[in-house]
């Protein structure tokens, strides 16, 4: 049976547990307020961005092919020469997990995600987040990967300087994530980065052409530009609706914690006040038995 004492401590340590919950739910609400602003004052912008690079990509390989096919056949080697200069890698596949925990189930959900795409296709494979590593590793222990780290706050062009360059020898990057929808969900997403995506004869029919670029300095300068500072500026959005994914997860596990304790907070408090009133009610029994005792 629980005494005073120990049900005293209990509420004591509730109390706390229950203070630093709502510390982190506070903390966790600012930066994910902050992070919301910044997302959707910045989405257009990046999703102009984006149509912008998938314009200038086909503009890019339409060029590239017409110039081919004006040039002499005598030529042909110099065609070969460029084209095993720029060949890179098919496609690489990021998941962005986390440094820590307290992050719901979406960590979960893009993972489970993700490694159904690995295992559908042939891909090689980028890590990124401690968390995910530690996942990854005892899931599937014998695949090969590269592991890349990222602070789970702001993300700057600095901490990207690595991937950028890892990015730049594959055609096509793949990127799985968490995405904010509501307070109460975040669904796991992939996008893809690099060459537009193969369509069919019949899409290509129905789609309209190109717009036509002046490619200045160079085409190859521009096309350079594009796939370095473009895609990190993308993948840098890309973090930061992640970001917003884990951080609304966040505050609606710690949400449900502060609930929970409460609860439990309130069958303690009970307990110890039935238990006072026991104490007291006995302490009256006494009393009463004692001056009987004494026949007062």
């Amino acid at each position: 049976m629980s005494t005073l004492h120990t049900i005293e401590q209990e509420i004591e340590d509730l109390e706390y547990i229950d203070n630093m919950m709502e510390t982190h739910e506070s903390v966790a609400a600012t930066y994910m307020r902050r992070t919301k602003q910044s997302i959707v004052k910045s989405r257009a912008f990046y999703d102009g961005m984006r149509n912008a690079y998938d314009d200038v990509s086909r503009a890019y390989r339409e060029e590239f092919a017409d110039t081919k096919q004006k040039t002499s056949f005598f030529s042909g080697i110099f065609w070969k020469t460029l084209a095993n200069r720029v060949r890179r890698k098919q496609e690489v596949t990021v998941w962005l997990s986390s440094n820590t925990g307290l992050y719901g189930d979406i960590i979960q959900k893009t993972f489970q995600v993700f490694l159904q795409h690995i295992s559908s296709v042939k891909t090689d494979i980028i890590i990124v987040g401690k968390r995910g590593k530690l996942l990854f590793d005892e899931r599937m222990p014998r695949t090969r990967y590269m592991y890349q780290d990222m602070p789970d706050t702001a993300t700057s062009p600095k901490d990207l300087a690595s991937l950028v360059v890892l990015f730049s020898q594959y055609r096509r990057v793949r990127v799985f994530y968490g995405k904010f929808e509501n307070f109460v969900s975040q669904k796991a997403f992939s996008t893809m980065l690099g060459d537009i995506q193969e369509t069919s004869t019949a899409d290509n029919k129905e789609m309209k052409p190109a717009t036509q670029y002046l490619f200045e300095p160079s085409l190859k300068e521009v096309a350079r530009f594009f796939e370095t500072e473009i895609l990190a500026s993308l993948f840098i959005q890309i973090t930061e609706e992640s970001r917003l994914a884990k951080l609304a997860a966040r505050m609606y596990q710690l949400d449900a914690a502060t609930e929970h304790i409460a609860k439990i907070l309130s069958t303690v408090v009970f307990e110890r006040q039935k238990l006072l009133h026991q104490l007291e009610n006995k302490r009256q029994l006494e009393l009463v038995n004692s001056r009987i005792a004494l026949d007062i």
